[in-house]
Parts: C-alpha cells; structure tokens; sequence
C-alpha cells in the first residue's frame, strides 16, 4: 500500500455546514507537540457529528479519558462506545457483492459536485441509505475512486466552500485522507476518530527503526452498528507495486514465478483490505500511539510492532497464520530454518507458494554477508 503521506501533522479546516466558505475551525499549523490557532468564530451545528482525534486537533477539544481521545465537546458522550475489539468479523458483516449499488452511486457522482459544498456532496451520497455501513462504503468508495494526483486540480487554492478544496488539500499535502474522511463522516452523523501512530508503508525497510517523522500517518475508526471498524482510505486510494532496485537486486525469482515487474510503479484502484480492516491484520502496519485504538485485547507493544514479521495484505487474504518464527529478521550460522505457517485445511490443497529472494546491492561490496 502507499506509504505515510504525509510524515507530519496538517493543518485541519472545518468548512462551515451553511456552504458559504466560512471556517469553524481555522487554519492549524500543526507540528508535533505543538498547535498554535485562534479560537473557532462559530459555534458547531447541532446536526453535524462528532469531531474526534488521538491528538488534540484544535485547542479547545478536550480529552475523554474513557474513549483515549480529544473530542470537539464532552457533551453527551456517554453516549459514544469506547473502543473494544468489534465482536464480528468483517467477513460477517459485509459482502462486497451486496454493496455493489452503494458503489454504483459512488463510482457516478457527478464531477459537478467537486464545486459544491462537502455538505451537498455527503447529501448526494447517502441519499436514501439509513444504515451506518452503507453510508460508510458509499464514503469510502467516492474517495477511492478519486486519483488525487491524477485529478485536474488547479495549483491555485480553490474556493474553500467547495469539495474541490479539501482534494487540493491533500495533493498539496496541507491537509490528508483521514481528515477528509472525518469530514465526510461529519457530515453524515457517523462517529469517526482519526487516528494517529506509526505506519510500516512504502517508507519502511524491513527491521528498522520505526521513527516518528518518517512514518508517522493518520488513519479512521468509524462507528458501524455500536462498533469502531479501521478503514486507512489512503491505502484504500492507490498502491505501490514492486521493490525498490536501489537497495535491493533480485538474486532468484524461483522456477514459477513470472515476469519481471520489480520496480516501483503508483497505480490506483479501490483496496479491499483498508475497508472495515480487522484489528489483526492492521495491527501489522498501522501502530497508534493510543493503545486503546489497536481495538485488540491482546495489546501489542511498540518493540513487539517494531520486531513482528512484516505480513502483507496477500496473507491474510489467504486466511494464513504465522506459526515461527514471528519476528522480521532471523539470522542464520550457515544452517537451514525453516518458516512454519498455518493454512485454512480446506483451502491448503489447492494452495501453490512462490518466491522471490532479494538481497541489499551494499551485500555485494562486502559490508553485509551474501
């Protein structure tokens, strides 16, 4: 998936529900451990949803020990679950199959609506859907469905009333997908927190050092049905493909395996696995510097984070578990290890492995063993 974008905090805009350009939330000029703004000039309207973030997103957000995040007013928020580990799985609570309506609507909302308020977009999509988890994916997919770096945006700020503006925003990396998201679920009466921490992305190597700069990222939990579910709609958005060749050489691609496609490329389509992700599989990339927000009972540390094998969405695809050993890097005296892994019985049959074997182009110059 791509990689932490961006590796700062940004500044984070409010537009105003009356879709006249006027902020709530002023500008922020966000760095970390710091936040410096004026106070809001207008009151939240009372038919929008909850602002939520794990760092104190503006000045007057204040902090609910219970749910292990700032939110815009402890007002009523009893009334607001904290977060625990969902009691279902994704697998059974959503079939792509059956959305593919919600997606429909996403996929042909009228461009027009870039210059339209978020509000008159929000409108548009959820339209007829009463259900938190249909207004969640027809959000979810619009925003997929929208190449950011693709997209003809004027370099020029746009108007700040329009929907325009906050995808200008992100390709001019002042504002992300996880704001946006908020924003978005706002406006349609969904809870939705965004999460900060660190991201093992397409800036990561793996087994090291995981630093606060380099791979910070912002995520979103959003409440479906009483219960927090992950989605990351940035790696949602687009991915990146093959390895970097300027650290690594291939050295075998095995007997099977075919094709050559092992340099980088940015191409866009709509993950599934950034969507209602489980708290399993995200806890393998995505670590929050609120633990609570990992939604796992069994709570992983950040030295276990930093040292757990590095499992890509494929493997969980294939419903495979990771026997031994279960750290990233093992070293060995000149001796054969071996790698246990649990496969599904009923699927084990028809399971094929293939392999690529790379190793750092500095080995080869005699500062790392070949």
């Amino acid at each position: 998936a791509c990689g932490t974008r961006p590796s700062r905090r940004v500044e984070f805009k409010d537009p105003s529900p009356n879709g006249r350009g006027c902020v709530l939330i002023h500008p922020v000029k966000l760095k970390r451990g710091h936040i410096s703004i004026p106070q809001p000039t207008l009151s939240v309207a009372p038919d929008l949803g909850r602002l939520l973030a794990t760092y104190q997103l503006v000045p007057t957000f204040e902090r609910s020990d219970r749910h292990h995040c700032f939110i815009d007013s402890l007002e009523n928020i009893d009334n607001l679950p904290a977060p625990v580990p969902p009691p279902t799985t994704k697998q059974q609570i959503f079939d792509v199959s059956k959305y593919s309506h919600v997606d429909d609507r996403a996929l042909k909302a009228p461009k027009g609506l870039h210059k339209q308020p978020l509000s008159a977009l929000v409108e548009y999509l959820i339209n007829g859907y009463n259900d938190d988890l249909s207004k969640v994916r027809v959000i979810y997919r619009w925003i997929t469905a929208q190449p950011i770096d693709q997209l003809n945006i004027p370099k020029r700020e746009p108007s700040q009333s329009h929907t325009l503006f906050q995808l200008w925003r992100i390709k001019h990396r002042k504002g992300n997908y996880a704001q946006l998201v908020s924003l978005l679920c706002r406006f349609a009466q969904l809870p939705c927190i965004i999460i900060h921490g660190k991201l093992k992305g397409s800036t990561y190597d793996v087994g090291e050092h995981l630093d606060d700069d380099q791979h910070y990222g912002e995520w979103n939990a959003v409440l479906v049905d009483g219960y927090w579910r992950f989605i990351n709609a940035y790696w949602g958005t687009c991915a990146e493909g093959g390895s970097d060749e300027t650290q690594w050489e291939c050295v075998d691609k095995g007997d099977e395996v075919k094709g050559d496609s092992l340099n980088k490329q940015l191409f866009y389509a709509c993950d599934e696995n950034y969507f209602l992700t489980e708290p399993d599989q995200m806890i393998s990339t995505h670590f929050p510097t609120e633990p609570a927000w990992q939604l796992k009972t069994d709570v992983v540390t950040e030295e276990q984070f930093q040292t757990q094998a590095f499992l890509k969405d494929r493997f969980y695809n294939l419903h495979m578990k990771l026997e031994f050993p279960k750290i990233c890097i093992v070293k060995s005296a000149g001796e054969e290890i071996e790698l246990q892994f649990q496969l599904p019985e009923d699927r084990a049959i028809n399971l094929d492995f293939q392999y690529l074997l790379f190793r750092l182009k500095s080995a080869s110059s005699g500062n790392l063993p070949r």
